[in-house]
């Protein structure tokens, strides 16, 4: 069952997660866990925003400061937030990061919690 729900990820995309953490792991990592506004337009907001979000995304992936993330869902599978670990060299990149996410900006994400955050080295 645990790999038919995880089918859709490529070798590329599980070698990205590997590269990024071992690469950057001089970086200070943190779990990003954020749930949606509950309000009628909440999910309006959310799928409006997405595109520039996922953007988003793979910038951070590209400079190396995304390690991996998604949407929560409910029960009926709908969105309700998302959990990221994202890595940064300092605290001031983290807050630059949280100063422009789109989730944030665009009233998507009711509450952020950010915890330093370790990602588990399996190559040692």
């Amino acid at each position: 069952m645990f790999e038919n729900r995880f089918s859709f990820l490529k070798r590329t995309d599980l070698y990205l997660v590997h590269t990024n953490i071992n690469k950057y792991n001089t970086m200070n990592q943190y779990l990003i866990t954020a749930y949606d506004f509950t309000d009628t337009e909440a999910l309006n907001r959310r799928m409006a925003v997405r595109p520039i979000h996922l953007d988003g995304a793979r910038q951070l992936r590209e400079n190396g400061n995304f390690v991996i993330g998604g949407a929560m869902l409910n029960e009926e599978g709908k969105m309700i937030g998302s959990t990221m670990v994202l890595q940064f060299n300092s605290e001031e990149e983290l807050n630059a990061w949280k100063q422009n996410e789109p989730y944030i900006t665009q009233h998507v994400w009711e509450t952020v919690d950010v915890k330093p955050f370790r990602v588990a080295n399996l190559e040692v």
